[in-house]
């Protein structure tokens, strides 16, 4: 037993007498010596740090370069990226020797910013260089550190990206990952990837704002065989999660092949409005929503200057609904089922309900990656209008009650870069309608309208509607209705009227004014809109 104790006792002593070893010759200038040269002749500028230290303890049973303070100073502008502290895990007898063999990473906090200038050069030109030289070195081939990492950490990373010849800012903030790497005949990497915050802004306006993303991606990379295989990938954007896997190959000429399967399924649709951009957030403020959501898409072929590849995508909504929180009722019933290719896009169906009112929709886009893109789309609206005061406040326009029967039929079709130019077909009808207003005696009963349009001309056959004993019934025709100058109308109408209803509409008193008989008014009107 006494002579294991002391065979622990003289270990321990010479581990003692190593670490006090190597803290009097590992100083922070003797490692200044060992590692600034390395950084400055990779990156091509005079890298400063802060302080230079080394771990065992935190490390172990590594060998740990600590640097603190890096900054890596922009030529161009004053926003040099900086990383807070760097850990890097090396072999330490290739350090004694001078040389860097790097084994595991942590990057705590580093704060990158890149500029592309107006002239399309950037502020990171000289390190993508090909050729770099070394800062007051003659000259010569650069030799980069043996690399053989197993895990690579990052933490609370900041990068901006600017981009002036767009007026295209981006900037990810929050960024925190984790990749263990396995070196062999093929690199295996596990990814897992925290993003707090995605901001996006064109011309000043915000495109993205304060988007969250998770991914966790299993790979393995062929280097040789130019083949990259993703397995068991899951990316979740603002809890909205999508499984990705597939092949990336091919890419030495520039023009890499792709096969990729992305997946999403949730149990509320709801995730989809926080995709909503940041200027139509107001709109969606406080909604409940929920219902089912499937979407799949493939990728399949070469990326090309000039072609994108083959893709299929499918998407479906069943059971949903959507509750603003300033209105009692619910729409519900909420059904899409849709998919698309290069060459078609099409909605199958689109439902929706509220209360007695329901919505269905179709339609179909034809080569939509084409200028050519042409479409046809067709919708119906079957509105009970007894319920609308339970979604719309017709309070706020003095309307006490609304009732009757509307339905809306509309086609349309025509080119998507022209959709002024379209053709379209709308049919409009409404039965057993009434409306009362508040401040009149009377309410407006019996109300039938009956509307056709299309680009050429809109025709209403009937309108007629009665009041207390009153009747009014008109029709009429306006043709050209897209082109004023051209436009032309006509129109008849006819009016019944007992004058002793008149108090009912206007304030009159009858004490000393009584308004008797009944009027009969018949007439015609044409012409054109621009006289």
């Amino acid at each position: 037993m006494k002579k294991i104790l002391y065979t622990l006792g003289v270990l321990l002593l010479l581990l003692l007498i190593s670490i006090i070893g190597l803290s009097l010759y590992l100083t922070d200038d003797r490692l200044r010596e060992m590692v600034l040269p390395e950084i400055r002749e990779a990156t091509g500028r005079e890298v400063q740090v802060d302080r230079l230290s080394y771990s065992l303890l935190r490390t172990f049973p590594r060998f740990g370069l600590i640097i603190e303070g890096l900054e890596i100073p922009d030529p161009y502008e004053d926003q040099p990226a900086r990383i807070q502290q760097v850990v890097v895990n090396v072999n330490l007898a290739s350090l004694l020797r001078g040389e860097i063999q790097v084994q595991r990473l942590l990057i705590d906090q580093p704060n990158i910013t890149f500029i592309v200038y107006e002239d399309g050069s950037t502020n990171f030109d000289d390190l993508m260089d090909d050729d770099p030289e070394p800062l007051d070195e003659p000259a010569g081939p650069m030799s980069l550190p043996d690399i053989d990492l197993s895990e690579i950490i990052v933490q609370e990373a900041r990068f901006v990206y600017i981009d002036h010849t767009s007026n295209l800012s981006v900037e990810l903030s929050g960024l925190s990952l984790t990749s263990s790497l396995r070196f062999g005949d093929v690199l295996e990497s596990t990814l897992d990837l925290v993003l707090s915050q995605l901001n996006v802004t064109m011309d000043d306006s915000p495109l993205i704002r304060n988007l969250r993303m998770e991914l966790h991606q299993v790979s393995v990379l062929d280097l040789e065989g130019e083949v990259l295989n993703l397995m068991d990938g899951r990316l979740v954007v603002h809890g909205l999660a999508l499984t990705l896997d597939g092949s990336v190959s091919d890419w030495g000429e520039g023009e890499p092949m792709i096969d990729l399967n992305i997946a999403s399924a949730s149990d509320s649709f709801g995730t989809l409005l926080d995709l909503v951009p940041p200027e139509y957030e107001s709109f969606i403020e406080g909604l409940d929503t929920d219902g089912g959501f499937e979407l799949t898409l493939s990728l399949n072929g070469r990326i090309t200057e000039d072609d994108i590849p083959s893709f299929e995508a499918v998407a479906s909504i069943t059971d949903g609904y959507i509750q603003h929180p300033d209105v009692p009722e619910r729409i519900s019933d909420i059904r899409l089922s849709a998919e698309a290719d290069n060459r078609l896009i099409t909605i199958h169906s689109f439902e929706a309900r509220a209360g007695e009112t329901g919505l269905s929709a179709r339609g179909v886009i034809r080569n939509p990656l084409e200028e050519e893109a042409d479409f046809d789309f067709d919708a119906t609206i079957r509105a009970d209008l007894g319920t609308i005061h339970r979604y719309v406040p017709i309070e706020e326009f003095d309307i006490e009650s609304i009732s009757g029967t509307a339905r809306l039929r509309a086609e349309a079709s025509g080119l998507i870069r022209d959709p002024e130019a379209s053709s379209f077909d709308v049919s409009f009808e409404l039965s057993e309608g009434s409306v009362k207003h508040r401040d009149l005696e009377h309410a407006l009963e019996q109300i039938t309208l009956r509307v056709s349009a299309t680009q050429d001309e809109v025709v209403v056959p009937v309108f007629s509607a009665i009041s207390a004993e009153n009747r009014f019934t008109a029709e009429g025709r306006l043709t050209s209705p897209l082109q004023p100058e051209h436009s032309a109308f006509e129109a008849a109408a006819e009016l019944e009227w007992n004058l002793e209803t008149l108090p009912g509409y206007y304030p009159i008193d009858t004490d000393t004014l009584d308004v008797r008989g009944r009027i009969v008014l018949e007439g015609t009107a044409e012409g054109r809109l621009e006289h």
